[in-house]
């Protein structure tokens, strides 16, 4: 940690002031100068006299760093040593700490931060603000893919991904995501299958086309695999009957297909066919006993579910 700390002032986590006459370093203001603001005249260290400048080294409380990235990483982190905008504290103890005081941020920051000017024992790595401030001053964080995303962040940081779009919300970026909607399927795989490699569920059958294809072997582009009126989700997950196998006349027992054309299924279409059945018809049962589909529940339907029975012919 404290060769973290020596290396962070080398790269520019310091100021060039003498602090005993407010002096910048040959005259020069310095960038550390810049994002160095004192509070009570609302001025920053580079828009500042001499005199203020020394005046602001040991203005205790009030002085604060406000360059962006700094703001942005201590929002939601930081939860005491900032200003009522959320700038972390400046160190700035009165009399003036030579080597300590303004180079460094306030001890009263919590959680600890790297940059105070002493280190504690239960200093973390992560997260913390020194990375922010070095941003402040002008180092440019890594982008492998030189889309504008530092590459601590990027959740793609091979591919450009300057968005961050993230379709399935797996933290990886859809630019370098194998499976963009999570549904199972690798993006060649449904491009191949004439699926969407964006919607989870193509045929919106209420089953992903993951587990079409690699469950249940059903078709992926189409809701009702097996042309019997109910879609492949509703055979799966509400009658957990076949969605490869037609459930055409199966009727019985009612409300619940069974997989098999039996005598029951007989019986149940015939109530149906004459109208004497309680309780009244059911919507899964005017779908599964309408075998001819031509929307009636009749005479002919009958005929087909006995050869069907009879093993004539399949329903």
């Amino acid at each position: 940690m404290v060769l973290l700390h020596e290396f962070a002032h080398g790269l520019g986590f310091s100021g060039f002031t003498d602090l005993g006459n407010g002096r910048f370093n040959n005259g020069v203001p310095d960038i550390y100068s810049h994002f160095t603001l004192d509070n009570s005249n609302g001025l920053h260290w580079d828009e500042m006299s001499n005199n203020q400048r020394r005046s602001s080294a040991k203005n205790t409380g009030n002085v604060v760093w406000d360059g962006p990235a700094v703001l942005a990483g201590a929002t939601g982190f930081l939860n005491s040593g900032t200003d009522t905008a959320g700038h972390p504290r400046l160190f700035a103890p009165n009399p003036v700490q030579s080597g300590s005081s303004i180079s460094h941020f306030d001890t009263v920051a919590s959680p600890n931060l790297l940059m105070e000017p002493y280190i504690t024992s239960n200093l973390g790595s992560y997260p913390d603000l020194t990375d922010e401030q070095l941003f402040d001053v002008g180092w440019t964080p890594a982008d492998t893919d030189g889309d504008g995303v530092a590459d601590a962040v990027d959740n793609c940081p091979q591919v450009s991904n300057p968005g961050q779009s993230d379709l399935d919300g797996d933290g990886e970026g859809d630019a370098c995501d194998s499976d963009i909607d999570g549904d199972g399927l690798d993006n060649a795989t449904e491009l191949s299958l004439e699926t969407d490699p964006a919607n989870p569920d193509s045929d919106g059958d209420g089953l992903t086309d993951g587990e079409e294809v690699n469950t249940y072997g059903t078709d992926p582009n189409e809701s009702d695999s097996d042309s019997d009126g109910l879609s492949d989700g509703d055979e799966v997950i509400t009658h957990g009957t076949d969605p490869n196998v037609s459930n055409v006349g199966d009727v019985g027992p009612r409300g619940s297909p069974d997989n098999q054309l039996n005598a029951a299924d007989l019986v149940v279409l015939t109530r149906l066919v004459t109208g004497v059945i309680t309780p009244a018809p059911m919507s899964l049962e005017i779908i599964l006993a309408d075998i001819n589909h031509d929307n009636e529940i009749d005479v002919a339907d009958l005929l087909l579910l006995q050869e069907a029975i009879l093993g004539e012919t399949v329903p």
